[in-house]
């Protein structure tokens, strides 16, 4: 009987060195314990768990001079990723002139008036706790709105009236860029949006609301 349990034992210490665990790790009766591993279950948990990122919500748009701009880039993935703007390869730093705004899954890029050199290639990027990036872009052109004989260099083209008013709502100008093939609107005072279909709505002491026109029903919405 003793000369079972020294084999056991010996057996057991073989194992044990094998799993790179210590003498002090025995059990009473010579068998080796389980290593629980439990940061590593949990780091592989973590792991398995995560999502790779995904954005979208970003597509190219013709603006004009001193129309409003609004981007904004949804992102997807777990842990929620890092969102990071960038215009023309660069990092966009907000300013007066461009506000960014973060919120959870959701960063939104504002610029209430626009200049020529607000166009360029907007791209938002997510990056997750691994470093897994995955980004979607948008190039935004900004032209001036005007009716020349020749085009000039400062990104204005030759346009004309639309044939057909209806393209803009709100009592917005409908203009037809011929080189580009677009249909573009020049709002009303009060109105903005690609077809002047938002509404800036203010109320005393109280900050302002951009609403929008529901085509389908005629009305208003905040």
């Amino acid at each position: 009987m003793g000369r079972r349990k020294e084999i056991k034992n010996t057996l057991a210490e073989l194992a044990q060195k094998e799993r790179g665990t210590s003498d002090e790790t025995l059990k009473a009766d010579g068998s080796v314990p389980e290593v629980s591993g439990s940061s590593s279950k949990n780091d592989f948990k973590s792991i398995s768990k995560e999502k790779p990122p995904r954005v979208v919500g970003l597509k190219d748009l013709n603006m004009t001079v001193s129309q409003s701009l609004r981007l904004n880039c949804q992102v997807r993935g777990r842990p929620i990723p890092r969102i990071n703007w960038y215009k023309d390869g660069t990092s966009l730093i907000p300013s007066s002139h461009v506000n960014v705004t973060y919120y959870r899954r959701n960063s939104t890029i504002e610029i209430n008036s626009l200049e020529l050199k607000d166009g360029g290639l907007y791209e938002c990027r997510a990056t997750s706790v691994t470093g897994k990036t995955a980004k979607i872009s948008a190039q935004i052109n900004v032209w001036k709105l005007y009716i020349p004989t020749t085009t000039d260099p400062d990104k204005s083209f030759p346009i004309k009236k639309c044939s057909v008013d209806a393209y803009c709502l709100n009592g917005g100008q409908c203009y037809f860029i011929e080189h580009l093939g677009e249909h573009m609107c020049e709002c009303a005072a009060g109105f903005k949006g690609a077809r002047c279909e938002m509404k800036e709505v203010s109320a005393i002491g109280i900050k302002s609301y951009v609403c929008g026109f529901n085509v389908g029903y005629s009305s208003y919405y905040c």
